[in-house]
């Protein structure tokens, strides 16, 4: 070994060596520390220039590192904040589409706004259950709008896990840490009566036509169709509006949309039958608006006013029609919006369609566990249906050829 580098103890494990580079007046004395049985190795100043003191505080080192890597540490410990930034490269790298990119960068900017200034500075492999807790005590007194329900901190727990399962793959951690589950909430899920629902179809079409006198038509015939493939499928909000066409095709003559869901994962929806004519009237639109051309199959179905991405929200619409037909925002289990278009569906599906809840689970994208909380009050042994097959409704014959 050159005369620039001392082994201490000749085996390699302690190297020490002057940092003479720069414009460094007083070199001080750096330390290279490698573990048995552990890939790489540490280096670290030792901060003085002294030889003695450096032997003795890099033994201290050593001792200090072996311990560590023992107990399941890492020999280069990895900031959290770090960690988080190649996670966030590696699943932005890792999404083929525009929806599923823009579904990541919502999900990251979410983890930068709390998770990260919370465990930034904190070394990932020494962060343990405790710290979890700490961290879900700390986001019920810090949000921007309002608390987080704790179906909003389950889904951050996923995301969070989805971190430690990098670092382990990593090998910056040798264990993922136990993150107990937040209970999830015990309410009902408020919709609309069958009376409510029959004075929207009857209320919603005058409120249309009515938009014409001031300008809103289109809106309001966009948000229309938009509110019916809701209630004809169960789709959540934000899964529907950011459909594309090229995401359509035909199964056992019904329509079906692959979405790409709240846990990360696609998963093919069913429009019940005859369902369709909502997606054929937003097509034709559509159609008229490029003067004959059809619609890229990248085009989102709900294409926002700027033609850039989907509508980012028809809260707007929502109320304005709600407020227009003169139904009462507030229900029994809480307010309406446009989340009670999802549980008109599930309610319908297990009231009128006799809905397998397996199947029912698949088309929500839920879990059965969570259709039975929710539902269980509705479901009878009765329950042995499938999706398509809506009463009452028919698929309306048409010479003209949809992508869907």
């Amino acid at each position: 070994m050159s005369d620039e580098y001392k082994d201490i103890r000749g085996d390699g494990s302690i190297v020490l060596y002057l940092n003479k580079g720069g414009s460094v007046k007083i070199p001080k004395w750096q330390a290279r520390i490698r573990i048995r049985g552990v890939s790489g190795y540490r280096r670290q100043s030792l901060k003085t220039s002294d030889f003695a003191e450096a032997k003795v505080r890099a033994a201290e080192l050593y001792d200090d590192l072996n311990f560590a890597v023992k107990s399941g540490q890492s020999l280069n410990p990895h900031l959290f904040s770090k960690v988080f930034i190649e996670y966030d490269l590696s699943e932005s790298n890792s999404k083929k589409n525009e929806t599923d990119k823009k579904y990541w960068t919502r999900t990251a900017e979410g983890l930068s706004l709390y998770a990260v200034p919370f465990f930034g500075n904190k070394r990932i492999d020494s962060i343990k259950t405790s710290d979890f807790m700490d961290y879900i005590e700390y986001r019920r007194t810090n949000f921007k709008r309002k608390s987080p329900t704790n179906d909003t901190l389950i889904r951050e727990r996923s995301t969070l896990l989805g971190v430690f399962r990098f670092a382990k793959n990593k090998g910056y951690i040798s264990e993922i840490p136990h993150f107990p589950k937040p209970p999830a909430e015990e309410a009902k899920r408020d919709t609309w009566t069958e009376q409510e629902y029959k004075k929207i179809n009857v209320g919603m079409r005058s409120w249309v036509a009515s938009g014409k006198a001031v300008g809103a038509w289109k809106e309001r015939y966009i948000f229309q169709q938009y509110f019916y493939i809701l209630t004809n499928t169960g789709m959540r909000i934000g899964e529907a509006r950011n459909i594309t066409w090229g995401d359509f095709k035909r199964v056992k003559d019904l329509s079906v949309v692959t979405v790409f869901g709240k846990t990360k994962k696609r998963r093919d929806v069913v429009f019940t039958q005859g369902s369709e004519r909502y997606l054929r009237n937003l097509y034709d639109l559509r159609v008229e608006e490029l003067k004959g051309e059809k619609p890229s199959s990248g085009e989102f179905v709900f294409l926002s006013r700027r033609g850039t991405g989907p509508v980012q929200s028809f809260k707007t619409a929502f109320n304005s029609m709600i407020d227009f037909v003169g139904i009462p925002k507030k229900g029994l289990n809480g307010d309406r919006t446009l989340y009670s278009c999802r549980h008109y569906y599930a309610t319908n599906q297990i009231q009128k369609q006799n809905a397998n809840v397996f199947i029912l689970s698949t088309q929500m994208g839920t879990s059965v566990e969570m259709i039975t909380k929710y539902y269980g009050h509705l479901i009878t042994e009765e329950i042995a249906g499938h999706i398509g097959d809506r009463e009452g409704r028919k698929t309306v014959p048409t010479e003209k050829v949809y992508p869907f």
